[in-house]
């Protein structure tokens, strides 16, 4: 595997956890850009994807069928992707549950990973009622929702998580033919709203409003789509693509998107009704006043750093080294913000733009192109 990394071609192994092995699951690198950048690097800290029912049919790993195994690419920190995930948990957002693991290879420490629980069939089940619907992970063709015409063929990369075999992508169509009308019977409105106040707080353009569109998935729960997250670890202004000639910790909260919001439906469908921002605006106002608050945001990242530095400093493969992980809960290194002064700035502009101090909006064509 490490000597195709690019193939992300499953292997064979085995796996034990607590005392329990499994001796026939999947094993194969994961990632897009992170994926190629490790490749042509000097490291093999790759991301993982295991899957536990490739081989063995039903087969569980304490409840999972798939899970993740996330090297912190982009976050000397390693908690960009835990603390975001644990805001969406707060806001009522569907979110996969996740962990530090340290992740042993043969015996042999590899490094300090995030494991986190796939966004699958079994997660479906879990969060929704309805555990029938069709799921998807759009990235490339397709993703920012634009409509492509009635031919689901048109849509090259939304990527169908389940119901391979039995849908015929009815409900994906209309979401997208809805979205091009201007219409939000569609979409599952307050996940959205809730969703955007996390991503747009965090300044993470790594998403379906920055340029690439992508790491969301989208759920059909009757008709009516939901965003479900994923992968924040270059949250906290570190995804700067197309968009580094301003400061990515005042994006507009109302216009949080890389280029023009009419390209990105989902999203400008449902800022357009006033209503619809001010229930926003009052789950960013929660969160200023509560989990990003000064000494509550700091005291969480004291927290995890207690928890995980001893397993920092032993981490092997490393991309950045225990003295980065310091430096980086506080202060700027390198590219990479520091969290807790990227927070005070953050909170203080977005605090300003809902008392109208500040521009919360521009004139439609994106953040990035002001």
């Amino acid at each position: 595997m490490l000597d195709n990394p690019l193939d992300e071609e499953y292997h064979e192994t085995a796996i034990t956890f607590n005392g329990v092995t499994l001796d026939s699951v999947a094993i194969r690198t994961k990632g897009g850009s992170s994926l190629s950048s490790v490749a042509n690097s000097s490291s093999d800290r790759y991301s993982f994807k295991v899957d536990i029912n490739e081989y063995v049919s039903g087969q569980k790993f304490f409840g999972l069928k798939k899970f993740t195994l996330q090297n912190s690419f982009n976050d000397p920190s390693y908690m960009r992707e835990v603390i975001a995930y644990e805001l969406m948990d707060e806001m009522g957002v569907p979110t996969p549950e996740h962990a530090y693991v340290n992740f042993y290879v043969n015996g042999e420490l590899f490094g300090l990973y995030l494991m986190v629980e796939a966004v699958d069939g079994e997660f479906v089940e879990k969060h929704f009622a309805n555990s029938n619907g069709d799921l998807y992970k759009p990235d490339g063709t397709g993703s920012d929702l634009l409509w492509l015409g009635d031919d689901i063929q048109s849509y090259t990369d939304i990527n169908l998580q389940t119901n391979e075999d039995t849908t015929d992508n009815g409900a994906f169509i209309n979401f997208v033919e809805s979205l091009d009308k201007g219409e939000t019977s569609a979409i599952d409105i307050d996940t959205l709203l809730r969703y955007m106040s996390v991503s747009t707080s965090l300044s993470n353009l790594d998403s379906y409003h920055g340029p690439l569109a992508h790491n969301y998935y989208i759920y059909d729960d009757d008709g009516v789509f939901s965003i479900l997250p994923w992968d924040f670890n270059e949250s906290f202004g570190t995804f700067n693509m197309d968009c580094n000639s301003v400061d990515v910790r005042e994006l507009y909260i109302d216009e949080p998107v890389s280029g023009a919001l009419s390209e990105r439906p989902l999203i400008a469908n449902v800022f357009a009704e006033q209503s619809h921002l001010d229930t926003y605006h009052s789950y960013l106002t929660q969160l200023i006043n509560g989990s990003l608050s000064s000494d509550t945001f700091n005291a969480r990242v004291n927290e995890i750093a207690d928890l995980i530095r001893e397993h920092v400093q032993n981490d092997p493969t490393s991309f950045y080294g225990s003295t980065y992980f310091e430096q980086n809960l506080t202060s700027t290194t390198g590219q990479f913000y520091g969290l807790t002064s990227f927070m005070e700035y953050r909170v203080a502009n977005m605090a300003a733009q809902l008392d109208g101090t500040l521009p919360s909006a521009g004139d439609g064509s994106g953040f990035c192109a002001r």
